[in-house]
Order: C-alpha cells, then sequence, then structure tokens
C-alpha cells in the first residue's frame, strides 16, 4: 500500500523507542537541517548520517537503523545502487528516497533497487517526517506528484 505523504492524517508520533534513522545526502545543509528536525522529534534518533552513497551503504550497514533517508543524485555509487546494497545487506531498514528528481525512470529505478518510499525535497518541510512515520507503520509513502507520475506512466 502506497499513500500520499501530503495526506498526514498518520503523523502522530510513535510510541516506543525512538526509530534509528540515517541520513544520506552529499550537501551538508540538507543533513545538518534533516538530523536538526529529526533529532527534534520524541521518537526519532539521527544515529548516522552520509555525503555519499558508498559511506551511507557503510554506515547503514554498521548502524542497522530502521530507516534511511537516501538522495539520488551523490558522488561516487549513487542512492539507487547504495539503496540495493543497503536492502541486500539489511533487509529490514526501510530505505526511502528523498530527492528532488521526479524522472520516472529514476522513480521506477528506485523502486526496483528496493526503496520503501519516494520523497521529493520540494514538498512540506514536515514530509520527511511523516514519511519516515508512514514508512514505520508499514505504509509506503510517496509524495502526490510521484503517484501521479507513475499512475499516468
Amino acid at each position: 500500500m502506497t499513500v500520499d505523504v501530503a495526506v498526514q492524517g498518520d503523523c502522530i508520533p510513535l510510541t516506543g523507542l525512538p526509530a534509528r534513522i540515517v541520513v544520506v545526502d552529499d550537501h551538508l545543509m540538507i543533513r545538518m537541517g534533516l538530523r536538526a528536525a529529526l533529532d527534534a522529534e520524541p521518537d526519532f534518533e539521527v544515529c548516522g548520517e552520509a555525503p555519499d552513497g558508498l559511506t551511507g551503504t557503510e554506515v547503514a550497514l554498521r548502524e542497522r537503523p530502521d530507516v534511511v533517508l537516501m538522495d539520488i543524485a551523490m558522488p561516487g555509487i549513487d542512492g539507487i545502487e547504495a539503496t540495493s546494497s543497503i536492502v541486500a545487506g539489511w533487509p529490514e531498514a526501510k530505505v526511502l528516497m528523498l530527492t528532488a528528481f521526479s524522472d520516472v525512470r529514476l522513480v521506477r529505478a528506485a523502486l526496483g533497487a528496493g526503496a520503501y518510499g519516494y520523497v521529493l525535497k520540494d514538498a512540506d518541510p514536515r514530509s520527511a517526517i511523516c514519511a519516515v512515520r508512514k514508512a514505520l507503520r508499514g505504509v509506503r509513502p510517496l509524495s502526490a506528484e510521484i503517484t501521479e507520475l507513475l499512475a499516468g506512466g
């Protein structure tokens, strides 16, 4: 099941131990902003971050997080290849693509590599937080634009 991340009805905090999250993005400001936003939530703990796909894979396989927020376009190996490696080595991780790219080929490649969801960076800033909570609840989050793109293409 997939759901538009803009539908925030199930975006209330989770109970229990905080979900462990790794953030992988080549832009330091994005990583810092995501870390600050996620760490401010009572049900999240950022346990690692990385500036590229290779390092992201290493961090994710070492930390064994619940969720990985993954950019697509990065130096070295891209987010799609990193997603495939993470899912192969730690299938329990839910890798969510958090990217600016809405190209249907990239969306399909990411989902084919094992991404659990696909969220656009230009969405509401709370979309990433809601997407993580939805994924942890077993719902595959997709931005509305991605849902429309997949339905039409």
